[in-house]
């Protein structure tokens, strides 16, 4: 497998592989190809008996037509999605398949720091965010749909918006992830990773497990402001994601102090961030371990993809599932970091990326930035 890159992206749209009822401008990125929601919204009142599992021999509209009426509502958008419920929302995009083309899906990094979980559903699959050809079939055009589940806040939400984003991936004779040999020999040619500080340094002996790079907790809050982590509040005010930096972080995060530990208390959400600064060239692409690596049992993030050219620390979406609440020092082992080859380097990736230079646990723009005196140096980074 290899990932696709934008300008063959833009070349599937034009074949006819996305076909698209919005305008395509904006929605592709340097390996990404992001679907627009449509005013097609359901909120599932009774799901918890697998109702929108993905069918293999149904639409999802037909799986949806076939439930009693008493088990969902129609919406209109605007519109404000509850914590604590489940919503299908139809997008505005369809897929047309070739006997070697792939597609991957993952949220946002702007809605996975919501901790907004996002599944793609497609006609005639069995499987939420994957639409491998040898499972789907010879099918006309696929229908995608969205499973939207808030988990700490309730947010509004308006046609149009992207909330996930699509990785196409051509299959090759050669697989497209590095193993530790072949990321060995990328790290020699160019450092992947590096040290903040006034001179930026690469970290000479990274850790190589499996195929990926170990990252670190930043438990100090040295490059935050004295903040190591937020900490997610149930705060009853829906946050409005058409607005930016509109909303007080404090309003809806506690700010948890960098004192070289961070207590992770069950079932509780947090934003940390890495200690290394992750480079990501341009001819490779990389996503971060779902689950942590320091014996923790907790879900890291709920996005989890990093774009080829994008530079700066990684921000981690943790949500422990540990009975009782666990301590992880400064430096603890995080995550695991898998580097994926592109099928050619990105032109996209020579843009800034929105966040690129960050350090800290930042949230998402439609805060403030709650840590301005930092920003001087965060910028700095994006011109390295």
């Amino acid at each position: 497998m290899t990932v696709l890159v934008d300008r063959e992206i833009k070349k599937l749209t034009e074949q006819g592989n996305i076909i698209s009822t919005a305008s395509l401008e904006g929605r592709i990125g340097a390996c990404t190809f992001e679907p627009q929601i449509t005013d097609d919204v359901y909120c599932l009142v009774r799901d918890m008996q697998g109702i929108v599992r993905p069918q293999r021999n149904k639409t999802v509209f037909r799986t949806l037509s076939e439930l009693p009426k008493t088990h969902y509502k129609k919406l209109r958008l605007p519109t404000e999605l509850r914590r604590g419920y489940s919503y299908l929302i139809k997008l505005t995009d369809k897929i047309h398949l070739e006997e070697d083309l792939c597609v991957e899906a993952s949220p946002k990094s702007s809605f996975g720091r919501l901790f907004l979980n996002t599944r793609l559903l497609t006609d005639y699959n069995s499987s939420y965010d994957q639409i491998l050809p040898e499972c789907i079939g010879k099918r006309d055009d696929l229908e995608l749909w969205l499973l939207v589940q808030p988990l700490a806040f309730n947010i509004i939400l308006d046609e149009g918006m992207a909330l996930n984003q699509l990785r196409f991936e051509r299959k090759t004779r050669e697989d497209s992830l590095l193993n530790n040999v072949q990321l060995q020999q990328e790290y020699q040619k160019k450092p992947l990773l590096f040290l903040p500080g006034k001179q930026e340094k690469p970290l000479l002996n990274p850790v190589i497990h499996r195929g990926g790079l170990h990252l670190h907790l930043e438990a100090t809050g040295q490059y935050s402001e004295g903040i190591a982590a937020l900490r997610a509040i149930h705060n009853p005010d829906p946050l409005d994601l058409r607005k930016r930096e509109c909303y007080n972080p404090e309003e809806y995060y506690d700010f948890i102090p960098g004192n070289g530990k961070i207590i992770v208390e069950p079932k509780e959400n947090y934003l940390v961030c890495s200690q290394e600064i992750v480079g990501v060239p341009l001819h490779l692409c990389c996503t971060v371990s779902a689950k942590a690596e320091e014996g923790l049992d907790a879900k890291l993030h709920y996005a989890g993809y990093v774009h080829p050219g994008y530079r700066g620390g990684l921000v981690l979406e943790m949500t422990s599932h540990e009975k009782t609440p666990m301590t992880l020092e400064d430096g603890s082992t995080l995550a695991n970091l898998n580097f994926i080859r592109t099928s050619s380097s990105a032109d996209y990736g020579k843009q800034r990326e929105k966040y690129g230079g960050q350090l800290g646990p930042m949230p998402p723009r439609c805060f403030k930035n709650p840590f301005p005196r930092a920003s001087e140096y965060l910028l700095s980074l994006l011109d390295k």
